[in-house]
């Protein structure tokens, strides 16, 4: 005689969810950071309609850190040490919201299915 199957339903994972679109919105984040780092590094000439977007729309992310440390400045280039920090901050930040949404729903988890 074999086993019964037992069909199981999925349950639907908000938590993972929300997760994924905290990962979406930070990498947007950090990929834009990225971008405007080796624009600047290589020395993007600021006046083309696509290096002034990066810059302008980066420019929010990076004033938190601005004045932190002092950017080298090349004949053409800079390094910019302002989107480094950014990139990390942000990259920490988006790992702490993920562990938040990660806790918060085991313990949700816990409180419903029972779980151990």
């Amino acid at each position: 005689m074999s086993d019964p199957v037992i069909s199981v339903r999925p349950t639907y994972y908000s938590g993972y969810a929300v997760a994924r679109l905290v990962d979406v919105f930070i990498g947007i984040i950090e990929i834009g950071l990225a971008l405007r780092f080796v624009l600047m590094l290589l020395g993007a000439n600021a006046t083309t309609p696509f290096v002034a977007w990066i810059y302008d729309s980066t420019q929010a992310l990076v004033n938190p850190f601005e004045g932190i440390f002092g950017t080298p400045q090349g004949v053409l280039a800079s390094f910019d040490f302002t989107t480094i920090v950014a990139i990390v901050a942000y990259a920490v930040l988006g790992w702490i919201l993920l562990y938040v949404v990660s806790s918060i729903n085991d313990t949700a988890s816990k409180a419903i299915y029972g779980y151990k």
